[in-house]
């Protein structure tokens, strides 16, 4: 069984802003940490002949990516997404797993949180969450 460092495992911003194949993928800088999620909504579609099993219908497949690190005022990647947050706009972000033989998976994006945080005897550090807003495909790049 290959294990990989999750360090190889990279959220990336399309700073051209179309996606696909005419994107330009710059990785947002000084990046700790990060997850991928794809979820499920469902609604609950029991009924009397299930004898009191549960029955679920899918609505949805929500998705989201999020990451975290350093904070690095001059990163091309977070000033690109600040403009996007202020512009009330959805840039197209990927996550790019083909380092350790995974797939990149991108689709437009909702800024949901761009925290920063100012501890006393640490980095300024920053937090990114983005919501997927449509589908999430694999990518061409």
């Amino acid at each position: 069984m290959a294990v990989y460092a999750g360090r190889q495992v990279k959220l990336k911003i399309d700073t051209a802003g179309v996606g696909g194949a005419s994107a330009t993928w710059i990785t947002i800088g000084q990046q700790r940490g990060g997850s991928f999620g794809r979820t499920s909504d469902t609604v609950d579609a029991k009924h009397k002949d299930d004898n009191g099993w549960p029955s679920f219908v899918i609505t949805g497949t929500p998705w989201s990516m999020s990451c975290d690190g350093a904070m690095n005022p001059a990163d091309s990647a977070w000033s690109y997404l600040l403009g996007r947050w202020e512009a009330k706009s959805q840039p197209f972000a990927q996550i790019d797993a083909s380092a350790i033989g995974g797939e990149k998976k991108e689709g437009k994006v909702t800024i949901t949180d761009m925290s920063y945080d100012f501890p006393d005897s640490d980095l300024v550090s920053y937090t990114l969450e983005l919501q997927g807003s449509g589908p999430l495909v694999t990518s061409l790049v």
